[in-house]
C-alpha cells in the first residue's frame, strides 16, 4: 500500500487555517512533515489525521 501525501496548501484548505500556520506547525514539529528536495513540506495523510484528531480533542479539553 502506497502512502498518500498532502501539501501545506491541502492542509490549509482542509483545516481552514492560513498556510503560514501550517508552515509553523511543520517547522516546530507539531505536525510531522518532511521536505524532500529541501523546498516544500509534505505530510503523510496518516500523520495529518493523527495530528488533527489530537489537536481537536485538546481544543475541546481547553474549552471545558
Amino acid at each position: 500500500m502506497q502512502d498518500v501525501y498532502l501539501s501545506c496548501d491541502d492542509i490549509a484548505r482542509i483545516t481552514k487555517k492560513k498556510i503560514r500556520t501550517v508552515w509553523k506547525w511543520c517547522r516546530t514539529g507539531k505536525l510531522r512533515a518532511s521536505k524532500p528536495g529541501g523546498r516544500d513540506y509534505v505530510i503523510k495523510e496518516s500523520d495529518f489525521k493523527a495530528f488533527w484528531e489530537g489537536d481537536q480533542s485538546s481544543d475541546f479539553e481547553n474549552k471545558a
